[in-house]
C-alpha cells in the first residue's frame, strides 16, 4: 500500500504577515537551540508577496551566535538559500509569483555536508560537502521575519521578509 501525504495548513491563529519593508516586524528567542546540532531541516509554508519587487535577499529564519550571524540563516529570495557557519549554498528557484502558499524546506547533515532543498516537496537543489564535520552551535538567538547582522539585532531593511 503506498502512504499518501497530504498537506493541511495551520488556520490564521498560525500566520505571521509580513507585508511592509521595516525592521521592526519579527519574533524572537533567545537560547532556542539547547544542543550542538550536526544535522537540521527547516520547513515552513509562505507565499510572495506581489506588493514587493525587490530581489533583495528575504529571510524567513535567522539563527546567530556570538561571533557568527549566520550560524542558520533561510532565505528564500531571489533563490532558496541557506547559511550555515557564516557560508552559504543556494538552488536554482526561489519562490513562484503565483500568490500561492509553497512548502519550502532545506535539511543538512554534517555527516558529509550533504544538503537538499525542497519546494512543494520536490527537491530542488542538492550538494555535499558543505560544512562536513561542523555543528550548529547552541545558546544562540532565533529571529523569524530578520536576518540578524548581529545576535539579536542588527536587522538589515534590505534583507527583511516581505511575505504572507
Amino acid at each position: 500500500m503506498d502512504a499518501q501525504l497530504q498537506c493541511n495548513p495551520c488556520g490564521d491563529q498560525y500566520l505571521m504577515l509580513f507585508q511592509e519593508r521595516t525592521d521592526t516586524d519579527y519574533a524572537i528567542k533567545e537560547n532556542s537551540i539547547v544542543y550542538d546540532l550536526d544535522a537540521a531541516t527547516l520547513c515552513f509554508f509562505a507565499r510572495d508577496n506581489p506588493n514587493d519587487s525587490s530581489d533583495d535577499n528575504q529571510c524567513p529564519y535567522s539563527y546567530a551566535v556570538p561571533g557568527v550571524d549566520n550560524e542558520f540563516t533561510f532565505c528564500t529570495t531571489p533563490v532558496l538559500g541557506v547559511l550555515i557557519l557564516g557560508t552559504s549554498r543556494d538552488a536554482a528557484v526561489g519562490l513562484d509569483d503565483d500568490a500561492e502558499w509553497h512548502h519550502i524546506c532545506v535539511t543538512w547533515s554534517s555527516a558529509n555536508g550533504d544538503y537538499e532543498f525542497f519546494k512543494d516537496g520536490v527537491s530542488v537543489g542538492s550538494g555535499s560537502g558543505f560544512n562536513s564535520g561542523g555543528h550548529i552551535t547552541s545558546g544562540g538567538t532565533t529571529v523569524i521575519g530578520q536576518d540578524q547582522d548581529e545576535v539579536g539585532g542588527g536587522f538589515d531593511s534590505t534583507r527583511l521578509l516581505l511575505a504572507t
